[in-house]
């Protein structure tokens, strides 16, 4: 850890087994971070509850986990599980989560926090979806849209951007309208701005 201040680096935890931490999260009021424990082939194997003062839990997580998929929204985590959930759960407690589901014959490629935390944009199947955290409708901002190789959404929380084609095509949605713009791309590279106006 580093303490940003002083710019003092502390260890407060170590694995001498071969295996990897993930980090995923932080959480500055009650002074833990959050990281998977991964195995070699990068499935999320355990997830580490570490607290500055060096007390740990570990906590088996179940199999289907890839670590790339987790992520930390500031109080909460999510990861997808088998393609076909979302698992969210406090920085603190991997036991204490809640399950979200596509609908039935339908994959996740890809979920992302969406600023603020309450909500989860998700591309599934063809479409780009918002999910609510804690549960609840699927609400549907885009459809058609190619089979996703990533997803990004931008820090204000009004823009996602999905990649296809292996990263060398995308295309912009407006999280508000559903607005879908093509991303003037050039191999894996951004060669324009993009404009919802």
């Amino acid at each position: 850890m580093l303490d940003a201040p002083t710019r003092v680096i502390h260890e407060i935890a170590r694995l001498s087994d071969g295996s990897k931490f993930w980090p995923v999260a932080w959480d500055r009021d009650s002074r833990l971070t959050g990281a998977c424990i991964t195995a070699a082939d990068g499935s999320a194997v355990t997830y580490a509850v570490i607290g500055e003062d060096a007390l740990s839990a570990r906590i088996p997580m179940e199999a289907g986990i890839p670590a790339r998929t987790v992520q930390s929204s500031g109080k909460f985590v999510l990861g997808v599980v088998n393609g076909a959930a979302i698992r969210v759960w406090g920085i603190a407690s991997y036991t204490d989560h809640r399950e979200l589901g596509a609908s039935a014959g339908e994959r996740i490629a890809f979920a992302r926090w969406r600023t603020g935390g309450g909500d989860i944009v998700v591309s599934v199947a063809d479409r780009l979806e918002i999910w609510p955290a804690q549960g609840g409708l699927h609400g549907v901002v885009a459809r058609g849209l190619p089979a996703a190789t990533d997803l990004l959404v931008s820090t204000d929380g009004a823009m996602a951007v999905v990649s296809f084609d292996g990263g060398r095509s995308a295309v912009a949605v407006d999280l508000e309208t559903g607005r879908t713009a093509p991303v003037p791309m050039a191999g894996e590279r951004l060669v324009a701005a993009v404009s919802f106006r």
